[in-house]
């Protein structure tokens, strides 16, 4: 095998590029981006504690001690659609909508 053997014509190797080494300079955004993540979360469970309160609110008959885990905005298809909120528990699962002024 000839190792000074040329590419054919129309074919050419590209270059070889020596990567970058590794600039420590980017590490100081990782706690931006990590504080940024924290504080999405707080908001989350911020307004998770909010939906929370409102869930008891809505539906007195179901204890305090059972806590909201997600709630969605969503329909619900009967003669008309209703629209409105879905509230799971671990052992419920209720919904909300508001027609005409009237709880449904």
């Amino acid at each position: 095998m000839d190792l000074n053997h040329s590419e054919p014509p129309g074919r050419r190797k590209a270059p070889l590029v020596r990567s970058k080494t590794f600039d420590h300079s980017l590490l100081t955004h990782v706690p931006q981006d990590v504080e940024a993540k924290v504080e999405r979360k707080k908001s989350h469970y911020s307004q998770l504690s909010k939906t929370n309160s409102q869930y008891h609110k809505i539906f007195k008959d179901i204890c305090k001690e059972e806590v909201l885990r997600q709630s969605y905005t969503c329909a619900l298809q009967k003669d008309i659609l209703y629209q409105g909120r879905m509230f799971v528990s671990d052992n419920w699962i209720c919904f909300q909508s508001k027609v005409f002024g009237k709880d449904t």
